[in-house]
C-alpha cells in the first residue's frame, strides 16, 4: 500500500466589501499582509450602471478565487463587510451570488458583519 505524498494546506481570507454601486473581492494570505488577489465587480462590466449588480459582483468572485488557485491556496475564510457607519451595516442583497462562487474554494469559516 503506497502512501500518498500530504498535500500541504495553504489558507487564505477573502475580505468581501459590498455596497448599492459595487462589489470588491480581496483576497490575502491567512495574516492579511500580503494581498493574492483583488477584483471589484466594476472590473468585469464595461457599463457603469451595471456594477452594483449580482452577475458582476459575481464574475468578480470567480476571477479572484481563479487567481487565489493559482496562486496555490487551498482553501478561504470568508469575511463580508458593508458599508457601515451611519448606514446600513447588514450586507448589499447583492452579496449572495459572490459568496456562492467563492465556494469553488473549500471555505473553513465566514464571517458577517459585526
Amino acid at each position: 500500500m503506497e502512501r500518498q505524498p500530504s498535500r500541504e494546506e495553504k489558507w487564505g481570507v477573502a475580505h468581501v466589501y459590498s455596497t448599492d454601486n459595487t462589489t470588491i473581492v480581496h483576497i490575502t494570505d491567512i495574516t492579511g499582509s500580503e494581498t493574492i488577489s483583488r477584483i471589484s465587480s466594476g472590473m468585469m462590466t464595461d457599463k457603469d450602471r451595471e456594477g452594483g449588480m449580482p452577475f458582476p459582483a459575481m464574475l468578480a468572485a470567480r476571477k479572484a478565487a481563479e487567481l487565489a488557485v493559482e496562486h496555490g491556496l487551498t482553501g478561504i475564510h470568508i469575511r463580508v463587510r458593508a458599508r457601515g457607519s451611519q448606514y446600513s451595516k447588514s450586507e448589499d442583497p447583492n452579496i449572495q451570488n459572490p459568496l456562492e462562487r467563492a465556494h469553488s474554494l473549500p471555505s473553513g469559516h465566514w464571517r458577517g458583519p459585526g
